[in-house]
């Protein structure tokens, strides 16, 4: 399904933007809406969440673990501030290969449920 963005597509990552600039999500066509017409897709709140915690939560948590980690092991705040980068970075690339291997191709949890 593509669609023209909202204010709202800055803040919350489940669709990807297309090279016209439109934004695009796979959906669950169970209801046999075709290619032009205008549709609603639902994306359950759990998925919303889910989702949510991953882009924005994930990297925070590793960042403050990371950190952690590098203090402790050195007892040097800047090896625990490169560290923490370290997790950042790590995060990120996660998050690509869970996006790239995972989800891509997979129309999780967003239902096509009517046709408009």
């Amino acid at each position: 399904v593509s669609f023209s963005p909202k204010s709202a597509c800055a803040k919350c990552g489940l669709c990807h933007r297309a090279s016209g600039g439109e934004m695009v999500i796979l959906a669950l066509n169970e209801i046999g809406a075709k290619i032009g017409e205008g549709v609603e897709v639902e994306i359950p709140e759990v998925q919303f969440i889910k989702s949510s915690f991953l882009i924005f939560i994930f990297p925070i948590i590793s960042l403050i673990v990371f950190y952690l980690i590098g203090f402790v092991i050195s007892g040097d705040q800047g090896v625990g501030a490169l560290s923490s980068i370290l997790g950042l970075i790590l995060a990120a690339f996660l998050l690509k290969m869970y996006d790239l291997y995972i989800v891509k191709g997979k129309p999780i949890a967003r239902i096509i449920n009517k046709i408009e």
